[in-house]
């Protein structure tokens, strides 16, 4: 199977200041009683889903492939779950995906523009006018841009290229919610002054051509 790596001893403390590797044996199942008495404790209605011993203990089964599937590897990743867990209205304990989604915080919980604000700010600078000029808030709305395409900004219809900037921007929060660090925003080339292309440039530019081309026939 394959290794999670989660905090048994802090899986329900405070959020610890790193993520420790575990062996999937008996400390696995350590995490991952933790995990199921902490959503017992917030879904009353948690009978339901895991009635019997044997119910509970394929649950917990189906919980960890789930878990090694989705990447989720981080004790960070685990605490934002649970938060949005017990934030959940239902009394019914969610399923493993469902689960998954909540360990995903939104942009917001993340420090990172709100997915319609990255939007509207990559739509902004994939446009040509602003080439030179692009302002990125954060290096994940340039990366979200970049996987989507700046070309599909620029061209597809504002429906298609929103649903597919809001699948690059998903799984660039994921890779951040993993750890990972984003690579910098690449330095773009300076623009040229506004005001240094004038007609009368342009003319003697192609004179000069002419002159290195036909020796110096006009």
């Amino acid at each position: 199977m394959t290794r999670v790596q989660l905090d048994t001893e802090n899986l329900l403390s405070a959020m610890p200041e790193k993520t420790m590797s575990m062996p999937t044996d008996d400390a696995t199942a350590t995490v991952v009683n933790k995990l199921f008495a902490q959503i017992k404790a917030c879904k009353p209605a948690w009978q339901n889903a895991w009635g019997t011993a044997k119910a509970e203990g394929e649950a917990k089964r189906s919980w960890v492939k789930a878990f090694a599937n989705a990447g989720i590897t981080r004790i960070e990743q685990i605490q934002f779950g649970l938060e949005a867990c017990r934030a959940d209205p239902s009394d019914f304990v969610p399923g493993p995906g469902k689960f998954i989604d909540w360990c995903t915080p939104d942009a917001e919980r993340l420090g990172l523009p709100s997915e319609d604000l990255a939007y509207r700010e990559a739509v902004r600078n994939a446009h040509p006018s602003m080439m030179g000029h692009e302002s990125w808030s954060h290096a994940a709305v340039y990366h979200a841009a970049i996987r989507c395409s700046l070309h599909s900004l620029r061209t597809a219809s504002a429906e298609t290229s929103r649903i597919k900037f809001a699948k690059a921007y998903a799984s660039v929060r994921k890779a951040i919610a993993r750890g990972e660090v984003l690579p910098p925003v690449p330095l773009a080339l300076p623009a040229e002054p506004a005001g240094t292309r004038t007609p009368e440039k342009g003319r003697a530019a192609i004179a000069g051509l002419k002159a290195a081309l036909c020796g110096g026939a006009q």
